[in-house]
């Protein structure tokens, strides 16, 4: 019996789990050791290793990458055998189902392949995450998610929201993370011991979980994760799974290098976990530092190219002016901001400004017409496509990604 089944079995004694429930670990962990998997069998057995869609044995299904019966319950012949809808206990998350009512509704839970998950649905009548609530107006996703003083749909305590901004996660730590009842280690991320998630003496961290380094195809590059499937040269070999090297600035799973995993509520940023900007439009984004803005009000927005931070909020590189942020339709020009460029003799009238067509002309504004001569396109213009041409400067209403920084 490996290690993780080990874990799971004590646990479930420690819980003081039914004898069903206990049984059905005894079970995978047996399956595991009699019968090996083999690319010739038409299904995995219990305790064996597996992806989301492939085929258990004996009614068990994929959860948490292994053959399992998260239920507990277990016919006459050993095979895994969810209640059928008219047993009076509902499963709790992680119970074997068959269909939504042998989940417990009540609690958000509905049947997602096989397993009971919280659920993921559009519902109508609500207000999703991050949208007003109140008396008339719920939030979706209760009981995962409140409606506080602020007014403002928001995950209920502990639970945070995921990097997709739509599901509120429970917390949970990696292998050498501090861990606390708050923040247990994650499934398969070891076991807390001195405040600290550490992998049994047999495994070895690596991102989100603890591994087995004597795995076969999780040593050698030149046969990754099957006999014969060597990475490229423009990847890395990671434990069994090749690695486009270009991903680590991106890629969640493998932030920076190999055995790095940002959590659930992070994204990968340049090699970096961090917290994400978001919005409606522009959905998660990362944000260089330099264009990260503060307005005072607890939140942080991102500006975008072109922009500066500006007494707190974000401000076009030409529209700053002394204190100010020009408007649309106006211009700076010796300090103030006007709606129509001023007028001048040479470009000592212009305050840093040239004198084009009898005009202070912003930079961007100078065009040249098809015989190269100069002329001024005017406020908020810009040179068009085509020499002689002007076209609009004013770039798109929209609202800038913003985060609350976590406490």
């Amino acid at each position: 019996m490996d290690s993780k089944r080990f874990d799971r079995l004590t646990r479930s004694l420690a819980a003081g789990s039914s004898r069903r429930s206990v049984l059905g670990t005894v079970l995978a962990a047996a399956g595991a050791a009699l019968f090996p998997r083999s690319g010739r069998a038409a299904c995995i057995p219990p305790g064996e290793a597996c992806r989301i869609g492939d085929d258990c044995c004996d009614g068990f299904t994929c959860f948490e990458a292994v053959c399992d019966c998260p239920s507990g319950y277990f016919d006459a012949d050993g095979r895994c055998d969810p209640p059928t809808r008219g047993d009076p206990e509902c499963l709790t998350e992680g119970g074997g189902c068959s269909s939504n009512a042998d989940c417990c509704i009540d609690d958000g839970l509905t049947c997602q392949e096989g397993v009971c998950l919280p659920a993921i649905t559009v519902e109508v009548g609500c207000s999703e995450i991050g949208g007003p609530c109140g008396v008339d107006l719920v939030c979706c996703g209760s009981p995962a998610t409140t409606c506080p003083s602020s007014g403002i749909c928001a995950c209920a305590k502990p639970l945070i929201l995921d990097r997709t901004g739509l599901t509120c996660v429970a917390t949970c730590s990696y292998p050498d993370e501090p861990c606390t009842d708050d923040s247990p280690c994650c499934e398969g991320a070891g076991t807390c011991l001195h405040g600290l998630c550490r992998c049994p003496d047999d495994l070895r961290p690596c991102g989100a979980t603890c591994v087995d380094p004597t795995v076969r195809y999780r040593r050698d590059p030149k046969n990754c994760g099957a006999r014969g499937a060597p990475c490229r040269d423009d990847e890395i070999f990671c434990e069994g799974v090749c690695v486009a090297t270009e991903a680590l600035s991106s890629d969640p799973d493998h932030c920076g290098d190999c055995c790095t995993a940002c959590h659930p509520e992070d994204i990968c940023c340049d090699g970096t976990c961090g917290q994400p900007f978001s919005s409606h439009v522009l959905g998660n984004v990362c944000c260089e530092s330099v264009q990260i803005c503060a307005p005072g009000d607890g939140t942080e927005i991102c500006c975008a190219a072109g922009e500066v931070c500006h007494n707190g909020g974000c401000c076009r590189q030409e529209k700053v002016c002394g204190e100010t942020c020009c408007g649309q339709g106006t211009t700076c020009q010796c300090g103030e901001c006007v709606p129509e460029l001023r007028t001048c003799e040479g470009d000592g009238d212009c305050c840093g400004q040239r004198c084009v067509d009898g005009v202070c002309c912003p930079g961007r504004s100078i065009c040249v017409d098809e015989a190269g001569a100069e002329f001024c396109c005017g406020v908020d213009q810009q040179c068009g496509p085509v020499a002689g041409t002007c076209e609009s400067a004013v770039p798109a209403d929209t609202v800038p990604p913003i985060r609350t920084p976590r406490a």
